[in-house]
């Protein structure tokens, strides 16, 4: 069972580096995207009042 345990343990801890790293990038991502729509929405208005 240990044996067992000790060989899981590595890729476990591999899966949650690379699940961390996946959020990561999804929630900057996110961010930049955002950033995104409020750029456009602020060059879409400053078009409208010019």
């Amino acid at each position: 069972n240990l044996g067992l345990i000790l060989g899981i343990l590595p890729k476990t801890t591999k899966i949650s580096k690379l699940v961390q790293k996946g959020t990561r990038t999804i929630s900057l991502n996110l961010i930049i995207s955002g950033q995104e729509e409020s750029l456009r929405s602020q060059v879409s208005s400053a078009a409208t009042a010019g």
